[in-house]
């Protein structure tokens, strides 16, 4: 099965735990380029990434409206400025075995594959760094076709998800009576007074 246009999660899951993959949920507030991470386990994406096919094995690939690339051997990388990769896009392999979702992501010209580094420490996760393609089960990611809309942020397939992963992205509110704060005033939930 070649993959189509459209939102994906991209799950690692050469560990067992099925972690998603995306821009580390910490940054900085510079413009500078981002880095991605394998999260730690539990952790959701905010948003589920874009995928462009621009070719028959070739896709662009967008994590929250940013484009990824290489800049100075360095990659994968999220831009939130255009002009500062070196390259934009990347190609897909499917890797061995019998899940057709699982494939290696390697640079254009087929050397260089995203590889999960482990053991790092750093609170976002594991980070994604490129390394020369050799098929490992670092080097594998499931890609899992998204759903719902843009609001709904549904899996499309609860086989790579653990209990309670398949459910809607983001809290649900619960609505809560108004109550007096001791100045009078109405209150809603912890910290946040309206006056009425």
């Amino acid at each position: 099965m070649a993959l189509e246009s459209g939102k994906y999660s991209i799950l690692y899951d050469a560990d067992g735990d099925q972690r998603q993959v995306f821009r580390g949920a910490i940054e900085d507030r510079s413009f500078g380029p981002k880095a991605i991470y394998a999260y730690h386990r539990g952790r959701k994406a905010p948003q589920p990434w874009e995928l462009e096919k621009t070719g028959s094995r070739s896709i662009d690939l967008k994590a929250l409206g940013a484009p990824t690339g290489v800049w100075e051997d360095k990659g994968p990388l999220a831009f939130l400025l255009q002009d500062q990769a070196d390259s934009y896009g990347w190609k897909l392999e499917r890797a061995r075995g019998l899940d057709d979702r699982r494939y290696i992501i390697t640079t254009n010209n087929g050397e260089l594959a995203w590889t999960v580094t482990e053991g790092a420490g750093n609170p976002n996760g594991d980070l994604i760094v490129l390394r020369p393609k050799d098929g490992s089960a670092r080097q594998v990611f499931i890609f899992v076709r998204e759903s719902g809309g843009d609001d709904d942020y549904l899996y499309g397939d609860d086989e790579y998800f653990p209990s309670g992963a398949s459910q809607k992205h983001g809290r649900e509110r619960k609505e809560q009576a108004p109550q007096l704060s001791r100045f009078g005033y109405k209150r809603r939930g912890r910290g946040q007074n309206f006056c009425q």
